[in-house]
């Protein structure tokens, strides 16, 4: 990905207004340090999303420029104003020329912002709405119009059978706001294009049925995936923002003139009324207002909190604190020392600086359009939460990792940055976020995992029930919450087995893994993280395992790639040995560990889950060009650890199947990304 390129993408169209369209580009200015790169193409064997999706795949430029074939430019600073919001806001994830505040079905009932010219009567007309601050240099609507988007992330296009690119473009910003980026309109001086036809039709080519799946009937100006809504009485519904998982019940009154902002998994009771006096009312995830509550003022409820029925509140809620009365005021607040809720009737305070629960820490390199998503998707759910430390050691970074991180470090409160003065290689950043760490259980998660909306509640959740546990592990599971308490290393094993390599699944207690020390020859290895978790087990044998969907799909793009590409990245730089790293330094490290607290029974069951679960499966994506390892010595680790086994020469002919042969690629050096 090339941090300083930008790629416009110019799609086919009537030949005059292409040519006038590549005419308009040649004039646009190209800022000081950037490239600017021209993309066209003629393929009418994929759909118009198919064809986004290889477009996106095979761009190497950060920033990217969507037009509809009738668009040109008549401003010739459009890239420098792009630049300048999107590197001033990382929350912005594409914009347009124009857009609307709310979602309607109907044209006339959008609320828009922008301006563009268009034909009418053959002649040019300017169409023009302005931003609401006349102050600002952009303003955040609900979606954009199709003739133009700009993106500074790659997001997998959907497909949604579109009909037109202004359809695609259209709903490609819904997919930004969905994945949880704001979408912008620039105040524009002059309209910065021009659409070469009458001013069209901003549903162009669009099956209505995808608004329908988008948005919780159009009415309000962001509703997350999941939220339930009852029958309630909802004033400015465009002002009115709801997050994921959410339920707000019957009878409920939203005066929301100065807008509300409303978390996820907040559940509003019965008969409850919020009005927003302006600036604003802020609602945090994570609360529970009880039925016939009433909230007013510009204030906000923090994180964790809970009002008691029919509460009266009139000034900010703090996190995780219990309130209740009229005017409603503090009756108990939770303590994670103690894990337990505390009176606040008896004088008891809490504490001014809580100690963080949970440490996230993300160790990262040169990956700022990777760490943009993480942190943003990270912020969203525990950005402010005084439970959970948000942790960046940023090693040495040349590219805009600085700007991103100090982003997120102004505008959240738990958020904490260091910036290494020199590069101290991977294995030394990972140790470092451990030792540094705040929180009495710590997770490292990479700089390109995209956690979903409620990984950072259930990681708390599954902490709380069980504190004294020295692991606590994530498993995979496509829908549901579930956790288990456990003890010593053959049922640990038997619950996570190949699980044990993910770091990001690994959350362990803060002091317990900072006394761990491995075998030397492990240290050196990819996946000595196999063996830390062991030492600690010796140790402190007591852990717990929770299951859920932890990780978007679109995780793990650092190595995301194609075929081609793969095989590029092969020749030049060298592929992850599978076989060696994941087969006989995974079963060096667990051997070493029989006798000292592992079965050997346990050993063999390993041996059978892990070639079920992991070498096959993995071995198939390595196959299709998907990942970058090599399977050239698959076969050979195979043997020396599985010709003892039952199953050997029937696994060993599927192996022979899916794996290199005839071209083994040189292995990459260990760097571990960050």
């Amino acid at each position: 990905m090339k941090d300083h390129r930008i790629a416009i993408f110019i799609p086919e169209g009537e030949r005059g207004q292409v040519d006038a369209c590549l005419a308009s580009i040649q004039m646009l200015r190209v800022p000081e340090g950037y490239e600017l790169q021209l993309v066209r193409w003629q393929n009418a064997q994929l759909s118009l999303a198919e064809t986004v999706k290889q477009l996106v795949q095979e761009s190497s430029a950060k920033y990217k420029i969507f037009l509809d074939p009738r668009v040109s430019f008549v401003a010739e600073d459009v890239l420098e104003s792009l630049l300048r919001i999107f590197r001033a806001d990382p929350e912005v994830g594409a914009i347009g020329v124009c857009g609307s505040r709310r979602f309607s079905r109907e044209e006339e009932g959008l609320d828009r912002v922008g301006g563009f010219f268009a034909l009418e009567g053959g002649a040019p007309r300017e169409c023009a709405w302005s931003v609401q601050d006349e102050c600002a240099g952009y303003e955040y609507v609900q979606h954009l119009n199709g003739m133009m988007i700009a993106t500074q992330y790659d997001l997998p296009a959907q497909n949604t059978g579109a009909q037109s690119w202004m359809g695609v473009n259209l709903l490609r910003s819904f997919d930004y706001a969905q994945f949880g980026y704001r979408l912008a309109v620039p105040r524009q001086e002059h309209p910065w294009c021009f659409f070469a036809a009458e001013t069209p039709s901003w549903f162009d080519g669009v099956p209505m049925d995808c608004f329908n799946r988008l948005y919780h009937g159009g009415r309000f100006g962001g509703c997350g995936a999941g939220s339930q809504i009852g029958e309630i009485t909802v004033d400015y519904p465009e002002r009115v923002r709801i997050g994921v998982q959410t339920v707000i019940e019957n009878r409920v009154s939203l005066a929301a003139a100065a807008g509300i902002e409303i978390g996820n998994f907040v559940r509003i009771g019965e008969g409850t009324r919020i009005s927003a006096p302006p600036g604003g009312l802020v609602i945090a995830n994570d609360v529970e207002i009880g039925a016939g509550s009433v909230i007013e003022g510009a204030v906000s409820i923090g994180i964790g909190a809970i009002l008691a029925p029919g509460s009266h509140v009139v000034r900010d809620v703090p996190p995780y604190c219990r309130v209740q009365g009229d005017p409603a005021g503090i009756t108990a607040y939770f303590d994670p020392e103690k894990n337990a809720w505390r009176s606040a009737l008896l004088g008891e305070k809490p504490a001014v600086r809580p100690v963080p629960v949970l440490t996230v820490a993300i160790p990262t390199f040169n990956r700022a359009r990777y760490l943009a998503k993480s942190l943003r998707m990270l912020c969203v759910q525990a950005g402010d939460n005084p439970f959970v430390e948000i942790f960046v050691s940023d090693n040495a970074s040349t590219d805009d990792t600085p700007l991103i991180t100090e982003f997120y470090a102004k505008r959240y409160g738990n958020v904490r940055v260091v910036r290494q003065q020199e590069n101290i290689g991977g294995a030394n950043n990972f140790a470092f976020l451990r030792r540094q760490a705040r929180g009495r259980f710590v997770v490292t998660i990479g700089d390109d995992d995209y956690l979903c909306h409620d990984v950072v509640r259930g990681t708390l959740r599954a902490i709380s029930l069980h504190p004294d546990a020295a692991i606590v592990t994530m498993l995979y599971a496509s829908s549901g919450y579930q956790e288990e308490a456990g003890e010593g290393m053959d049922y640990y094993l038997q619950k996570v087995s190949f699980t044990s390599t993910y770091i990001t699944a690994l959350i362990y207690r803060t002091e317990y893994v900072r006394e761990a020390v491995i075998p030397e020859q492990f240290a050196k290895g990819f996946i000595p993280q196999v063996a830390v978790q062991f030492e600690i087990l010796q140790r402190h044998p007591s852990f717990a395992t929770f299951s859920m969907r932890y990780l978007l799909p679109t995780s793990g793009e650092a190595v995301h790639l194609t075929a081609e590409e793969r095989q590029e990245w092969g020749e030049h730089v060298g592929l992850g040995n599978f076989g060696k790293i994941f087969i006989d330094e995974y079963f060096t490290i667990l051997q070493y560990y029989v006798g000292k607290g592992l079965s050997e029974a346990a050993y063999h069951i390993d041996l059978r889950n892990v070639f079920v679960g992991s070498i096959l499966i993995w071995s198939r994506i390595i196959q299709e060009g998907k990942a970058l390892y090599h399977t050239g010595d698959v076969l050979k680790y195979y043997d020396e650890y599985y010709r003892q086994e039952p199953y050997y020469e029937e696994g060993r002919r599927l192996l022979e199947g899916i794996v290199e042969t005839e071209h083994v690629y040189q292995d990459v050096a260990d760097d571990k990304g960050v």
